[in-house]
């Protein structure tokens, strides 16, 4: 049966594991300091589905300058992650129909996100000069930038499995096989902060960068990392698949001026046994 994960926007999650016969993965979640200070959300959110054929996963970092960042990190999330998992809507099409395919639905679920916008109640305690600040962001939009993706596990339909990945922003995502950063050549120079889901237009910057591979080209083991930009520190590693990563993880998260923090490492190995 299907397990979905929604880590709490409002509480942190310490560095969790789950291990099965060919695919560990460990995860993570912190607000910043700020936000724990306030007791407010984090403007990140990290979701996932483990099945027995496939795991699929969104990790997003609300635009804190915008309309309620942590509003818009959520509602993509999780409007990704039902794109991710309906696998029939994209299973013998080309990338770039995928592409076009996804820049379409994320145009469309704006005006869905708009519409739960406008319910949204404005404490009639606030201050009239934060009235009018968010009143002036309200018209700007709700604001993520993302990264989802799927891994199917080789079976039937996929002999060598299949990894899917589409984002918008400065997640940052990482790639090894067996043990080989890959990253660059895989994803190429396509992270931008300019580039964003926005409840106003949909997607800005262009449609979603999207790309697919055999889960086990160029070997059987390999390793995906995504991490917020509240994790950065480990932008300096060259790899992170032995690490303790909850001291790492620990430390950031307690650091005075500490952004946002959310983690996702998945390792697969299908060496025959």
């Amino acid at each position: 049966m299907d397990e979905r994960i929604q880590l709490p926007q409002s509480s942190e999650t310490p560095i969790q594991l789950r291990s099965g016969p060919n695919l560990q993965y460990r995860y993570g979640y912190a607000r910043s300091s700020e936000c724990r200070e306030a007791d407010e959300p984090g403007q990140d959110y990290l979701t996932f589905v483990e099945s027995e054929e496939s795991l699929s996963f969104v990790l997003c970092d609300g635009v804190s300058q915008s309309y309620y960042g942590d509003f818009a990190a959520k509602f993509v999330g999780d409007r990704l992650l039902e794109w991710l998992l309906d696998g029939e809507a994209y299973a013998t099409e080309t990338p770039s129909e995928w592409q076009r395919r996804l820049n379409r639905y994320m145009c469309e679920v704006a005006a869905d996100a708009e519409e739960r916008l406008k319910v949204r109640e404005v404490s009639p305690d606030m201050h009239e000069w934060l009235r009018d600040v968010l009143a002036e962001k309200k018209k700007r939009g709700s604001a993520t930038m993302y990264c989802g993706g799927r891994i199917d596990f080789p079976g039937t339909q996929f002999p060598d499995g299949r990894l899917l990945l589409a984002w918008q922003g400065d997640i940052r995502c990482r790639i090894w096989r067996e043990r080989e950063e890959l990253t660059q050549d895989l994803l190429g120079n396509k992270f931008r902060t300019d580039q964003q889901w926005n409840s106003v237009v949909g997607p800005i910057g262009g449609m979603p960068h999207l790309i697919y591979s055999s889960l086990l080209q160029g070997g059987t083991k390999g390793e995906l990392l995504l991490y917020s930009d509240g994790f950065q520190a480990l932008d300096r590693y060259p790899s992170v698949s032995d690490m303790p990563i909850q001291e790492l993880f620990s430390n950031e998260a307690g650091h005075p001026s500490s952004d946002d923090i959310s983690f996702l490492q998945a390792i697969w190995d299908y060496t025959p046994r």
